[in-house]
């Protein structure tokens, strides 16, 4: 399965992640590495959401297949659109109107830095020798059963 989603657009959501501070999400509850001293799991399985420590989160953006497939960031304060609602980028055909991919509802979480990485390395493709200049303006998330590939194009 892959979504490809509008680079120009989740742009300005990256620069909000990495300004602000990140907030938990569902996933981070069962992730050892970001308890803070002296937590741990409850007799469930999982932490409480007080109990991860969010300074241990990277900025990132959340992929998430609900209502629409779309790219959100969990901040605090979250980025809000024009109508006060949790302002989402969604992938080209699969907005809340055309419905969620099939399959189980998801949220998995792609780091900030590596998208930038990725933006960077397409540009420094693109000062070759016989290359057009240009920005990347798709950023495509591809799901398989095992693997999520991200790539920005």
């Amino acid at each position: 399965m892959r979504f490809n989603f509008d680079l120009q657009k989740v742009l300005p959501m990256m620069e909000h992640a990495k300004a602000t501070k990140p907030a938990a999400i569902v996933n981070d509850l069962f992730d050892a590495r970001l308890l803070k001293p002296g937590c741990s799991f409850g007799a469930a399985g999982y932490a409480k959401a007080e109990d991860v420590d969010t300074t241990k989160i990277p900025a990132r953006l959340v992929l998430v297949n609900d209502a629409g497939v779309y790219l959100m960031c969990s901040t605090e304060p979250e980025l809000l659109d024009a109508e006060g609602r949790c302002n989402v980028v969604y992938a080209k055909g699969y907005t809340a109107e055309e419905g969620g991919a099939d399959g189980d509802d998801f949220a998995e979480t792609i780091e900030v830095d590596a998208i930038e990485r990725m933006v960077e390395g397409f540009k420094d493709a693109r000062k070759q020798p016989g290359m057009p200049a240009s920005m990347p303006t798709l950023l495509a998330v591809e799901l398989t059963a095992n693997l999520m590939e991200v790539i920005v194009a």
